[in-house]
């Protein structure tokens, strides 16, 4: 996954914060934005409150490419890589960039994040705390040999 395939200015995200930002999250940006385009939500125009219930899978981005000197050390460049690689703060980036007014609740539970997401979105639904719901999860492993298990260097 590249930076310079996802549409970064369409959703308010500069080029340099894009390519600091782990591609799992570009992924849930990008087909939240869909889902909801599909399901007919007009984002500016709503008053509707859209819950956000997502994870993302091991990051690797960040300790196998940003990490290799792409920014200095106790930076402002390393802040942000931090900020826009941590799994925790999905849900709340993927809420602020398709500017979203429900819930927003990062879900991490090992091999079955997605289904928990939907879980918990469906009982937002229930009670009544918002109107539609995102939920789902990504997962990108990077510079991993093709077929097979990772090589470790000893």
């Amino acid at each position: 996954i590249e930076g310079d395939r996802f549409d970064a200015p369409f959703f308010n995200i500069s080029k340099r914060e894009a390519s600091f930002m782990d591609p799992q999250l570009r992924i849930l940006i990008e087909t939240s934005w869909q889902a909801l385009e599909d399901a007919g939500y007009s984002g500016t125009k709503s008053l509707h409150k859209v819950a956000v219930y997502v994870g993302v899978g091991i990051n690797s981005y960040l300790t196998r490419n940003l990490a290799m000197g792409h920014f200095q050390p106790h930076s402002e460049e390393e802040y942000l890589a931090f900020l826009l690689n941590d799994k925790d703060y999905v849900a709340t980036r993927v809420a602020y960039h398709l500017n979203l007014k429900g819930p927003a609740v990062a879900v991490h539970t090992a091999c079955s994040t997605s289904l928990v997401a939907v879980i918990e979105a469906i009982k937002t639904l229930q009670s009544g705390q918002a109107d539609m719901a995102i939920a789902g999860a990504a997962a990108i492993t990077l510079n991993h040999q093709q077929g097979g298990r990772p090589r470790l260097k000893r």
